[in-house]
């Protein structure tokens, strides 16, 4: 196992809080939500049928269907022991329908972009493709090689790039049912991938702090940027010429996609930044292991959020809400909300002096004269009232009391069977 997995040995402190931030001139917030235990409905023609999903899942991956569906991959502490690829709707995250189980924790899954196929890679370099309307699954037995946890369709809907954690990167053809090309970038595990926007070029991030650019559809390696020291978990395209990474050095980086650019950070965290997506208006989303989500743009700046355990993965369902896989609790929510504030009233007006009122007697100077209140600061000055605690240090009047941190908890340390 390399250096980018040593953390499976050695457990670790984690945060364990429950608040919200300010996303920009809204209020976000998580309601976490646990997964409940659904009947398995899909049937396998690899004889893989889906198993329950627990309370309170691991989910490791998170991507939409479309029409408002998404797909969830899971894992168990023990990662060789059956897992689901599960299925949830906009309106009811907490309520997750197993729908195929692979042999092995899920660490990958994704959704061609018609809505019809979905693919999920596991511990053992399996591949699962199930077909939507069939409801029928292929698990494709070991065709990964090694254990792979980044995976993305490609944009044709019918090829599905995947890394490993041997550095291969595989082109699997959905329709032949095999692995049509793969390529050697290293000795290092890829942990993310990334199509640019015009589908021309791939990112994959890897254990070395190290990108690599390859060409699509030619499947050709291009260049290479050295982003850190430390390991790069999640890596996205911006746009066509920009690509942001996370490192485990703590930092969320930006460069332009060609070969030997220049990083700069633009967002620092606590923990090892694991996952990104960013959404149709341009907002960053940020997955950290220590249970927070910073939301910031290229510009840098932002929000950072608290996840009630720590955060694999990260999913946008439109412009201001936010799908976040956590390793405890399933998948909890960042939504965007707006309130209105009322304006402040006038101050009262200065009372005069029987004495000012007397035509014979001059009154003070108006420079001299000390005003009986202070003037209310308008209302654009003030924040409006929350219901929840936010992530900062000001905080409204009427905000609750803020509780006291829970205990940290202990960042699991999967164990194979």
């Amino acid at each position: 196992m390399n250096a980018l997995f040593s953390w499976l040995k050695n457990p670790c402190a984690m945060v364990f809080v429950s608040c919200v931030a300010i996303l920009n001139c809204g209020v976000a917030s998580f309601s976490a939500v646990s997964a409940a235990e659904p009947a398995a409905s899909s049937t396998a023609s690899s004889s893989t049928t889906a198993a329950a999903v627990p309370a309170g899942a691991w989910v490791t991956s998170i991507a939409p269907i479309g029409e408002g569906q998404f797909v969830a991959a899971t894992a168990d502490g023990l990662l060789l022991r059956e897992s689901s690829v599960c299925r949830f709707s906009e309106k009811h995250p907490d309520q997750l329908e197993a729908i195929y189980a692979h042999p092995a924790g899920v660490w990958a899954v994704d959704a061609s972009s018609d809505g019809k196929l979905i693919a999920s890679s596991d511990y053992r370099g399996n591949l699962g493709v199930f077909t939507i309307d069939g409801g029928k699954v292929q698990v494709h037995e070991g065709v990964l090689e090694r254990w792979t946890q980044a995976l993305q369709f490609a944009p044709d809907g019918q090829s599905v790039v995947a890394g490993n954690e041997g550095g291969k990167l595989f082109v699997f053809d959905v329709t032949a049912g095999k692995v049509s090309k793969s390529i050697e970038l290293g000795p290092q595990a890829i942990a993310a991938i990334a199509f640019s926007p015009d589908g021309t070029r791939i990112a994959a991030s890897d254990g070395s702090g190290t990108v690599h650019l390859v060409s699509w559809p030619d499947f050709a390696a291009t260049g290479k940027i050295k982003i850190s020291e430390e390991a790069t978990w999640g890596v996205a395209f911006a746009d066509d010429n920009t690509i942001v990474v996370g490192s485990s050095d703590r930092n969320l980086y930006r460069c332009a996609a060609t070969a030997d650019a220049k990083p700069e950070s633009i967002l620092s965290g606590r923990d090892w930044i694991t996952h990104l997506s960013i959404s149709s208006s341009g907002q960053i989303a940020a997955a950290e292991l220590g249970g927070a989500v910073h939301v910031t743009t290229l510009a840098g700046g932002g929000s950072q959020l608290s996840a009630p355990s720590s955060v694999w993965s990260v999913a946008w369902n439109g412009p201001s809400e936010l799908f976040v896989g956590t390793r405890k609790n399933g998948v909890v929510i960042a939504a965007q909300s707006w309130t209105l504030a009322e304006r402040a009233p006038e101050p009262p007006a200065k009372e005069e002096t029987k004495e000012a009122e007397k035509p014979e007697e001059k009154v003070a100077p108006a420079a001299e004269a000390k005003p009986a209140v202070e003037e209310s600061k308008p209302a654009s000055e003030e924040k409006p009232a929350t219901e929840v605690k936010a992530d900062t240090e000001a905080k409204p009047a009427d905000a609750p009391a803020e509780e006291a941190p829970a205990k940290a908890e202990e960042k699991s340390e999967p164990k194979n069977e």
